[in-house]
């Protein structure tokens, strides 16, 4: 490439500040030079601020009352110049050559090509891997481009890879711009699932089969790898879906089965009614009768699947 796209890393953190500089260093330590450092912090009770501004000019800080993750990404996305969007969890690092990478493979991909994504090699609170994850996905080739447009607005997206966590996912800012800014909501319960959903509904991308990012699996974890987060991921699919339809109804088929699969966790958990009780039925209202008839039939099929695999 005769000149370098510049690049912007999106660091979004809340109270990670045990973990902060590792993600930060890794940042600055790409081995791709046209790009900004913007670390985005949530509120943290913590030390964070002051590592943050320990970086000085080196970094973008973004100093912002407590939102939760979604609106991170928004702030962060303001503030941001880059043509092309990586996103990193505070408590997790890039590989040095991760947005050399990325950039190559956003550039072969052409101007219909929005979104990267590659998979995460899983390591403890001290960067050592953990057995058992594996390092690159099982694709026929090392660079695989995708189109799930059409999958997704059937309903499902049977796609050929694993959809990464945040850390593994990058975007052109012509793809960002037609999502973000997206709705907040407390905590994680709206989160990057909106986003990656929304690009793979909007553009094609490209799928990089080598991990180019390390995750960590440590007892601050909000979902990852937890036991017992029925509930989070009841809040997240329910809340996702609910904005989803709204933004994206050429995708409503698609957020009928996660809105189906929310509610079914939900009763999972309790027979109290769910919390996003107002959500589900503003969602419920919004779609034709065969759309409603079709999710309680999709929870009743849930639900009969968890009672003979008993």
């Amino acid at each position: 490439m005769t000149a370098q796209p510049f690049a912007s890393i999106l660091i979004n953190n809340y109270n990670y500040g045990c973990f902060l500089k590792d993600a930060i260093d890794s940042a600055l330590g790409q081995t791709y030079r046209s790009f900004e450092v913007i670390v985005v912090d949530d509120g943290s009770a913590d030390n964070s601020r002051e590592i943050i501004l320990g970086y000085g000019s080196r970094i973008v800080p973004v100093l912002k009352q407590n939102e939760g993750q979604a609106s991170a990404f928004n702030q962060g996305f303001l503030a941001s110049k880059g043509n092309i969007i990586c996103l990193l969890d505070s408590d997790d690092t890039f590989l040095p050559n991760k947005l050399e990478l990325v950039v190559s493979a956003l550039h072969a991909g052409g101007n219909s090509v929005g979104w990267c994504f590659h998979p995460l090699q899983l390591v403890d609170s001290t960067l050592s891997y953990l057995e058992g994850n594996a390092k690159a996905l099982d694709i026929p080739e090392p660079l695989l481009q995708v189109d799930v447009r059409h999958k997704i607005r059937m309903g499902k997206l049977g796609e050929p890879f694993v959809i990464p966590a945040t850390s593994g996912m990058c975007f052109t800012r012509a793809c960002l711009k037609q999502i973000i800014p997206m709705p907040i909501s407390k905590s994680v319960s709206l989160n990057d699932s909106y986003i990656k959903f929304a690009a793979m509904s909007i553009c094609k991308g490209v799928v990089i089969s080598d991990c180019l990012a390390l995750q960590r699996i440590h007892e601050k974890n909000l979902f990852t790898l937890r036991e017992n987060n029925q509930i989070q991921q009841a809040e997240i699919f329910i809340n996702t879906a609910y904005h989803i339809q709204k933004k994206f109804p050429v995708i409503a088929n698609f957020s009928d089965n996660l809105l189906a699969t929310g509610l079914h966790l939900n009763r999972k958990i309790s027979d109290e009614d769910s919390p996003y009780n107002l959500l589900v039925e503003e969602y419920i209202s919004r779609r034709p009768i065969l759309s409603r008839i079709s999710i309680r039939l999709k929870q009743l099929l849930y639900r009969l699947r968890e009672v003979f695999s008993d």
